[in-house]
């Protein structure tokens, strides 16, 4: 399986001109069930 990097910093949430609208209002915790996998550090 490829290895891919996700990268996120708070300040992308609270900042709707870092991003379309509140799309990442609820990140990082939308990414839970991915980060408790055991293959996913």
């Amino acid at each position: 399986m490829k290895k891919i990097g996700i990268y996120y910093h708070p300040s992308f949430s609270r900042k709707s001109y870092m991003t379309v609208g509140n799309r990442l209002r609820d990140f990082p915790e939308a990414l839970e069930p991915v980060l408790a996998r055991p293959n996913v550090r």
